[in-house]
């Protein structure tokens, strides 16, 4: 009898230790970085720094939507050829690869050869890739490029047989090994003495009942809603381990964690006693609010806060994308006799910082976005509208900004269209300014307020000043709330396109009243967001983007076609 509860203690350590083996398989599993290699030279007589990133895809298509990233400044000092080498982490079996090449000038010939993975083990003929912005010839293993636009992109497209190298270590094995082994002998030891020994405290039992129990209690119900309005967010989906093409759903842990995480039950619960908790501090803080003094609430995702405090700038390679992106963008348009603008609304706390938090200080001099700003004045031409100190002046006046929101208000997003009109009447003389004359009360909720736990929500009634234009004068107001907005003024004949995000929004019905055809599209911050052939739509472009998501503005990139 003894030995045959031997045996099943020891099945069942064995069969715990091989659980635990394979769950921890990335501590005594080591997979190397995929190290992708290339020689690149200009062929021009000026030396220039550029931005070449790589983007690797599990996936076997052209789409590259989950990609893995590695980018390095890279130098150019003609005539000689710099060595390119990437460390992509996390890209254990990678199937398509591509490159961004940033900040070229199109003026320069750029040779590219050696272009290798995983060491140099596996080549990539130069000849096979697919070149997008630049005219392109191979020859005797180099590819020479002349970029149409700032930033080249080339992409494999075949399938790429390597996989990273992977090292085993024996030591973290055997100690990963024994541990469990021990641990589950233990445990299968101790479950057996509780079952059999007479006498065993009631305490005990009555504790591992009530463990138990509590065990169960998170998935006793599982909520089938699809939005919360307490956190006035989306909750996550259910998905599937295998997908609809019938591939594995790699991402399996990860979205099961967070569908559970969304809807166990008594969460509610947890988070209204958080909540409350919360309620008795004086300068609390939720992941997307902050308290700020008299009723001001301040948004906290995003890295605002980092741009408030400058504690983090702009990286070299930031600066560069950026830059190039900008830049190609303006040379389309001069190319084209059409007019570009590039907007920064500021955020909240840069018009308002005496209400924001004491404990929250600025650690620096330089901010983040004026160092983008003195860049881009020092190397490109483009026009940038910043209008921070014309809301700073005219913020005594009326409220420019509502104090249980993110956004400007009304008469805010009105003094940053006429900061950007007198930059436009320098290349418009006759362009006509709309004027306030007809300002209206109103109140305002506030998406910050509707991010506030309900539990230390505190109403706003201040009146904000509102200037009451009516956008249907001349504009289709789309179904969807970010769609596009299509705007028919016939009282002029200059034309516009604006893509921005909300901040460009509010700035809507000044516009309309001053352009005659204009199209207003919502920003989704993708690579890809407007091409040459959308600027042959009007004769003006704007660019608009709130302060704190500028560094979005680094993985975009003017689109040929």
């Amino acid at each position: 009898m003894k030995k045959l509860i031997l045996r099943k203690r020891t099945l069942f350590s064995v069969i715990m230790t091989i659980i635990a083996v394979i769950i921890t398989n990335q501590f005594w599993l080591i997979f190397y970085p995929m190290t992708i290699e290339l020689d690149i030279k200009s062929n021009s007589k000026l030396s220039e720094k550029c931005y070449i990133e790589a983007n690797v895809s599990k996936k076997n298509n052209t789409e590259f939507k989950v990609i893995k990233i590695q980018g390095q400044v890279v130098n150019l000092t003609p005539p000689l050829y710099a060595h390119v080498k990437l460390n992509v982490k996390r890209s254990r079996f990678p199937k398509r690869v591509r490159f961004l090449i940033y900040n070229i000038s199109e003026n320069s010939d750029i040779c590219i050869k050696n272009i290798t993975m995983k060491n140099g083990k596996y080549k990539l003929p130069v000849e096979k890739f697919k070149v997008e912005n630049a005219y392109s010839q191979s020859k005797n293993g180099e590819l020479n490029l002349k970029p149409k636009f700032n930033t080249v992109i080339l992409t494999y497209p075949e399938k790429i047989n390597v996989r990273t190298s992977i090292t085993f270590d024996f030591k973290v094995f055997i100690i990963i090994l024994i541990l469990t082994y021990l641990i589950s002998f233990k445990l299968s030891d101790y479950v057996a003495d509780f079952n059999t020994v007479k006498g065993k405290s009631k305490i005990d039992i009555l504790f591992l009942v009530i463990f138990f129990i509590f065990l169960f209690v998170p998935m006793s119900h599982i909520s089938s809603e699809k939005i919360s309005q307490n956190e006035n967010r989306t909750l996550a989906v259910w998905k599937s381990f295998i997908n609809n093409d019938g591939t594995i759903n790699y991402n399996f842990g990860n979205n099961i964690s967070s569908w559970f995480n969304d809807r166990f039950n008594l969460r509610q619960f947890f988070l209204d006693c958080y909540d409350k908790r919360m309620f008795l501090t004086e300068n609390w803080r939720t992941k997307d609010v902050i308290k700020g003094k008299n009723g001001w609430l301040f948004y906290g995702g995003n890295d605002s806060v980092e741009s408030y405090t400058n504690s983090v700038l702009f990286k070299d390679s930031e600066l560069i994308r950026i830059k190039s992106y900008l830049d190609e963008i303006d040379k389309a348009c001069k190319t084209k006799n059409k007019k570009f603008y590039f907007v920064i609304a500021p955020d909240k706390h840069k018009i308002y910082p005496e209400y924001y938090p004491d404990n929250i200080k600025p650690l620096k001099n330089q901010s983040k976005v004026f160092q983008l700003i003195d860049y881009l004045q020092k190397n490109t031409e483009v026009k940038i509208i910043y209008p921070k100190e014309m809301l700073l002046k005219h913020k005594n006046e009326y409220y420019l900004y509502w104090k249980t929101d993110t956004h400007w208000n009304s008469i805010g997003a009105y003094y940053g269209y006429l900061y950007l009109m007198d930059t436009i009447k320098k290349d418009y003389k006759n362009i006509n300014v709309y004027k306030l004359h007809n300002i209206v009360k109103e109140k305002y909720p506030g998406d910050l307020y509707k991010l506030t736990p309900s539990i230390i929500r505190k109403e706003d009634t201040t009146l904000y000043s509102k200037e009451n234009i009516n956008l249907k004068n001349y504009c289709i107001i789309p179904k969807e709330e970010k769609g596009d907005i299509n705007c028919n003024n016939p009282n002029s004949d200059i034309s516009l396109l604006v893509l921005g995000d909300s901040f460009s929004t509010a700035m809507v019905p000044y516009l309309a009243e001053t352009f005659g055809k204009s199209k207003f599209k919502r920003s989704k911050f993708t690579s890809k967001e407007i091409s040459v052939k959308d600027l042959d739509s009007a004769d003006v472009f704007i660019l608009e983007s709130v302060e704190r998501n500028l560094s979005a503005l680094a993985s975009a990139h003017l689109e040929a076609q």
